[in-house]
C-alpha cells in the first residue's frame, strides 16, 4: 500500500483530510488507486492519546497490470483510529480503514478493501 495523507486542522476538535492511495485488491496485479476528501472527528484534542473517525468522499479507478484500467468513480472511505502526542510537533498515529465503491465492470459489483495504516504525522 502506498498513501499519503494531509490533515488540515479547523477546530479544536476536527480536521479536513485529504487522502491519496494505490492499494493491491482482488487477483494478484489488480489495484485501487484513490483521492479523497472528507472530515474527522477527534474525542480527545489534548490527550496524549486521542481517538479520531471519519468520512470521506473520493474518486476512485481500479486498475490492472495486464489490461486497461477502468474509469475512475465516485466511493466513500470510513476509518477511525488513534494518534499518540509524542511532542508538540511529532505524532504517531494507527488507524483502520474500508472504501467501498460500486462499479458493474467489477466482480463484485460492491468493492470494499480494507487497510491499515501506521503513520509518523509531523507539524508546523
Amino acid at each position: 500500500m502506498i498513501s499519503g495523507t494531509f490533515d488540515i486542522p479547523v477546530t479544536s476538535n476536527g480536521w479536513i483530510r485529504v487522502d491519496g492511495c494505490r492499494l493491491p485488491f482482488g487477483p494478484e496485479g489488480s489495484h485501487l488507486s484513490c483521492i479523497d476528501v472528507g472530515a474527522v472527528g477527534v474525542t480527545s484534542p489534548a490527550a496524549a492519546v486521542s481517538p479520531y473517525f471519519g468520512v470521506s468522499y473520493g474518486i476512485y479507478r481500479a486498475s490492472f497490470d495486464r489490461g486497461a484500467p477502468l474509469p475512475w468513480k465516485g466511493g466513500v472511505h470510513f476509518y477511525g483510529g488513534a494518534q499518540v502526542r509524542l511532542s508538540d510537533h511529532l505524532a504517531l498515529d494507527a488507524g483502520l480503514g474500508v472504501h467501498l465503491l460500486r462499479d458493474d465492470g467489477l466482480d463484485p459489483g460492491l468493492v470494499a478493501p480494507a487497510e491499515a495504516a501506521v503513520r509518523v504525522k509531523f507539524s508546523i
